[in-house]
């Protein structure tokens, strides 16, 4: 029975999809070989492939538009190849600590999103160059984009532009940042970089427990050469969808669970233990456990880390980056204190001072009596 496919790409640059085939069971299943099938099972996983399982590869033959991987994740890898030291992990937080630090002082942060249009074909058509170089020309050619005034944030990564500020009121907020749009875009014109207003967004961050219904206190909208940027609630900005409150529930929803999870790891439990559902839900499936074998118990069979461990180690190992980076800014978004564990506000720090969950607790507890009975 077909049961799932995933996408690769082949040497010579086509793609691949590969059909995983699970054979039908010979026998119900049972408790009593539980443990027999969760040692295959686990040496299986380190070579990749699954006992139970048996594969066939089904090679397609692209069109010739459709040999290239989707534009958005090539460009953000091919900028990460050519700057190996900035990812959009780090360029993602610089804004979420931005948010979240007004949060903490009671500001509200205002941010308006660019979509610019068809920004690699533009310097493409003045170079002889292959795709994957597109980031690192565009990169060079808006290398003298005019900085804001007046305090207005810019954030540049590939063709991904954001603007934002933060300010007590709102009213504080739109003129200032009107004016840095203003010309911002007047730049854009001058070097026919074209920006498409109705697919850009405008989000209003504020701190709140529950989800708003209203996007904006103030129906006042933001312009791009006089056409509104509408409000949003969310947007997907360098593959983190962010929420108006950073709650990131839309994110963790999303088809991806763990991708730059230093941004978001600082979420509250109940929202980040949809992601512990779906781990445990795939090791009982992996093992061909019963209903009655423990989720620690599977986790520690299959060596796998919970997801709360995984997010809080990925976190150090981000943050020790973090904070000896070339960059002055990712140093400066990175360097503070996070604040106690029972204040209102949480910022990505915070995880790194979080107790493990129940779940870990109880995996590590048995790896702990697994290696002393070993001794």
């Amino acid at each position: 029975m077909l049961r799932k496919s995933h996408t690769t790409q082949n040497m010579s640059g086509g793609w691949k999809r590969r059909f995983v085939i699970e054979s039908p069971p010979t026998q119900r299943r049972s408790g009593s070989n539980y443990a027999g099938r969760s040692q295959q099972t686990h040496k299986g996983l380190k070579i990749r492939k699954s006992p139970a399982w048996k594969e066939a590869v089904v090679i397609g033959i692209p069109k010739p538009e459709t040999t290239r991987p989707p534009r958005q994740l090539q460009t953000y890898k091919s900028i990460e190849r050519i700057r190996p030291n900035h990812s959009c992990s780090q360029q993602a937080l610089r804004l979420v600590e931005y948010i979240s630090e007004g949060f903490k002082i009671k500001r509200k942060t205002v941010a308006v999103f660019f979509d610019v249009a068809k920004a690699f074909d533009r310097t493409n058509k003045s170079w002889s160059t292959k795709a994957p170089r597109s980031p690192l020309l565009y990169s060079a050619y808006v290398n003298d984009i005019p900085r804001p005034s007046s305090g207005v944030q810019l954030a540049l990564f590939a063709d991904d532009t954001a603007l934002y500020l933060r300010s007590n009121c709102l009213r504080n907020i739109l003129p200032r940042l009107q004016r840095a749009i203003d010309e911002l875009t007047q730049w854009l014109r001058l070097w026919r970089i074209e920006v498409n207003p109705e697919k850009s967004a405008s989000i209003y961050f504020n701190y709140n427990t529950r989800r708003s219904t209203v996007p904006v206190p103030i129906d006042s909208p933001l312009k791009i050469l006089n056409q509104s940027i509408p409000w949003q609630h969310n947007y997907k900005y360098l593959g983190i969808t962010l929420d108006k409150h950073l709650h990131f529930r839309d994110h963790v929803s999303g088809p991806v669970m763990t991708y730059a999870s230093p941004v978001f790891a600082h979420a509250r439990p109940d929202i980040l233990y949809d992601l512990q559902i779906v781990q445990n839900k795939f090791c009982r499936r992996a093992a061909d456990a019963p209903w009655y074998v423990k989720n620690s118990i599977l986790h520690r069979d299959l060596e796998l880390p919970t997801i709360s461990k995984y997010m809080r180690d990925a976190s150090e190992r981000f943050f020790d980056i973090a904070n000896s980076h070339p960059n002055p800014l990712i140093v400066s978004a990175v360097s503070y204190e996070p604040p106690p564990s029972n204040h209102f506000c949480r910022r990505p720090r915070s995880v790194l001072l979080d107790p493990p969950d129940d779940l870990t607790v109880e995996v590590e507890k048995l790896i702990e009596v697994n290696e002393m009975a070993m001794e």
